[in-house]
């Protein structure tokens, strides 16, 4: 009886032991994706920048759903040092291109949700440049959602964010 019980506890810790190898980095299961694809569109008809609610965790790219892959290595075919991240439901891949940071989001539909880039103060709209010149303005980044965009900014420590006309806009914080 001793011996089967002995048995029982090693096999039930081999089994937990391989387990915990297979698991994602963020010891969180990894969806797998649905094929397909569709460029450029918002896989959830959002009409505002996606707002995380936690903490991305590095994934290798081999573990980035293949059509998330694909979609990535189609529309940005000359990066070659993105760096992959996954939050719950969405994809992130982070990255440098023509001198900017960039930051892509993909559903695991293999949509594009948001694409972000670096910007300047000189590159938002003149209305927005007017009301902000005395300001303390850092981390200015395009951010685009399906066909809408947006401009994020720091003023002050704190994050704001604006239409395409410049209008001051409130996220929520909610998934897509």
């Amino acid at each position: 009886m001793k011996n089967h019980i002995l048995t029982l506890g090693l096999v039930a810790g081999i089994v937990i032991g391989a387990q915990a190898q297979s698991t994602p980095q963020s010891n969180q299961t990894v969806p797998q994706a649905q094929s397909g694809r569709i460029q450029n569109q918002d896989s959830r008809n959002l009409n505002f920048p996606y707002m995380n609610s936690g903490n991305y965790n590095s994934v290798e790219m081999g573990r980035v759903p293949e059509n998330i892959r694909t979609t990535f290595q189609t529309d940005y075919s000359d990066v070659n040092d993105a760096q992959w991240e996954y939050n719950q439901d969405v994809y992130r891949s982070n990255f440098s291109r023509d001198g900017k940071r960039w930051s892509v989001l993909y559903g695991i539909d293999g949509r594009v949700i948001q694409t972000e880039t670096q910007a300047s103060l000189e590159d938002l709209p003149s209305s927005m440049q007017e009301g902000l010149r005395n300001k303390n303005v850092s981390n200015v980044n395009q951010i685009q959602v399906g066909n809408q965009r947006y401009y994020s900014t720091q003023i002050d420590g704190q994050n704001t964010y604006f239409d395409a006309n410049g209008k001051s806009v409130q996220p929520s914080r909610r998934r897509p």
